[in-house]
This record gives structure tokens, sequence and C-alpha cells, in this order.
């Protein structure tokens, strides 16, 4: 484990498509291609098991590829659905990040927003255009002064990294 901050970088998961990083409260879907529906079961139960021994819960940032293939299908946005009607109880918050412009970016927030509609009030829910406001949304929402732009672009690196 590598230092970041008050807490710890850890890949949990790699694969060609995405990798799961730990990063101190925060777990980060890094899409290293493309959305798929294996990698958001999977963010599921390593959040769950990432989790258990952080007490005040932790906070899921799923990070857009950098040149996203297309928007989610619809075995992405199922198994979006079938993760937050059961979330994890240590999920205290979701932040998507994406920098992108265009049509795109705009499906992902309307996604997000619809996601947040279908289980209003369950989940804090938001999209980001970087790691800078996404850092500054988590430490407020855990409490956490140690959940850092630098961190969060380190943990975005190492999940990208080959």
């Amino acid at each position: 484990m590598e230092p970041v901050g008050r807490g710890e970088l850890k890949i949990l998961e790699k694969t060609d498509d995405y990798a799961i990083v730990g990063c101190g409260r925060v777990v980060l879907l890094v899409w290293r291609t493309h959305s798929t529906a294996r990698g958001i079961e999977r963010v599921d139960t390593q959040l769950r098991r990432w989790a258990a021994v952080r007490p005040g819960g932790v906070v899921l940032m799923p990070v857009v590829a950098v040149q996203p293939a297309r928007p989610p299908d619809d075995q992405v946005r199922a198994a979006m659905r079938r993760v937050l009607q059961a979330p994890a109880p240590e999920l205290v918050g979701l932040g998507t990040i994406h920098p992108g412009t265009g049509f795109v970016a705009a499906f992902v927030r309307a996604l997000v927003s619809g996601l947040q509609r279908l289980h209003p009030g369950a989940i804090p829910m938001r999209v980001f255009p970087s790691p800078v406001e996404a850092a500054g949304w988590a430490a407020d929402l855990l409490d956490d002064p140690g959940i850092t732009p630098e961190a969060l672009a380190r943990a975005i690196r190492a999940g990208r990294e080959s």
C-alpha cells in the first residue's frame, strides 16, 4: 500500500476494461475502455470489502474513460439500477468524474440524474468535471480532510496505467 494523505492507495481489481482502486475512504471505478455490467457488479463487491474496515462509510467514484466509446448500454444501466436498489450500507455517496463535454457527457449527467430520481434520498449522487470538485464534495460528505484532489488524481492514474 502507498500512503495517500491520511489514507492508502491499493488496486483492488484490474481488467482490460476497468480498475477498482481503494483510496482511503473513496473507492474509484476507473473505466479504462468502456463501462461494463461486470465492472458495476464487481465494484459493488470490492466496495463492500473495502468499506468493512473503514468506519464512517465510503464514497464510490466511477471515472469515465478518457475516450468513451459509447454511452452506457442497457446491460450497464440495468446493473447500475440493481446495485442501487440494494446499496452497501457503508456507501455514503456516488460521485461520477466525467471530464468530457458534448453528447456523452450530457448523457452521463442525465443518467445519474435519472438514477437519483429512481432512488430519491437514498444516496447523494453528483457528476464532476474533475477530481478537484469531486474531492471537495467527498471530503465534505465524509467529513474527511484527507480526501484531496492530489490523492484522487494519483488513484485515477494508478487505475489507468497498464
